[in-house]
C-alpha cells in the first residue's frame, strides 16, 4: 500500500515538473518577443492577453520609433512595450512587460494615472515624470487612447521624452518670453 502512495506522489511531481518546464518556455518566448501574449492572474482566474492583428510592417515601425509605446490592461498591467520605453525607465524590456505602469510614474502624478484608468475618458494627454530605481526621473509627455484588443478594452500609450526640450528651455527661455523682454528693452523711435 505505501508503494502506491509513493507512486502517486512521484507521478504528481513529474506532472508538476512538466508544467514548470512548459511555463518557463512560455515566459522565455514572451520575454524574447517570440510571441505576443501575456498571462495575468486576477480575481477571475488567469487571463491571456494577446496582441494579434498587427501587421508586421506596423509592428516594426512601433518597435523602432523614437517614442515609447505601450499597451496596458485596464488595471495598468503592461501587456506590450517597445524597447524605447524600456530605455526611458532604464530597465530591460523583459522586466517592463508584465509590470504595472503606475510603478514608473512619479507619485505626484497620481491624478494622471486615475484619468488614464478612467473608463469615462476615451483619450487624454499629460506631462509627467517617469521614475525608476535604475535612473533619474525623466520628463515625458503621455498621449493615450482606449482601444479594443481581443474584446478587451486596453489603453494604448505613446510616451515622448521631453528631457532635451526641458534642457533647452533652461538654456534659452521660450520665444514668447524673449520677444516680450526684447520689446521692453527697445526704445521707441521719436
Amino acid at each position: 500500500m505505501p508503494s502506491q502512495g509513493n507512486h502517486e506522489i512521484t507521478e504528481r511531481i513529474r506532472e508538476l515538473e512538466e508544467r514548470l518546464a512548459e511555463s518557463e518556455q512560455t515566459l522565455h518566448a514572451l520575454r524574447s518577443g517570440e510571441i505576443d501574449a501575456i498571462v495575468a492572474s486576477g480575481p477571475e482566474g488567469d487571463r491571456i492577453y494577446t496582441l494579434k492583428g498587427a501587421d508586421e510592417a506596423y509592428r516594426q515601425i512601433v518597435e523602432e520609433m523614437t517614442e515609447g509605446a505601450l499597451t496596458l490592461a485596464p488595471d495598468g498591467l503592461i501587456l506590450f512595450s517597445n524597447e524605447r520605453f524600456a530605455v526611458l525607465v532604464g530597465l530591460p524590456l523583459e522586466r517592463v512587460i508584465g509590470s504595472h505602469f503606475h510603478d514608473f510614474i512619479a507619485r505626484e502624478h497620481a491624478d494622471v494615472l486615475t484619468a488614464l484608468r478612467s473608463r469615462v475618458l476615451r483619450s487624454g494627454k499629460a506631462e509627467v515624470r517617469l521614475q525608476s530605481e535604475e535612473r533619474a526621473p525623466v520628463p515625458v509627455y503621455l498621449s493615450w487612447k482606449r482601444v479594443k484588443q481581443e474584446e478587451i478594452e486596453c489603453v494604448s500609450v505613446i510616451v515622448t521624452d521631453l528631457s532635451e526640450q526641458k534642457r533647452n528651455e533652461e538654456i534659452m527661455p521660450p520665444r514668447s518670453w524673449r520677444a516680450r523682454s526684447w520689446s521692453r528693452l527697445r526704445k521707441p523711435w521719436s
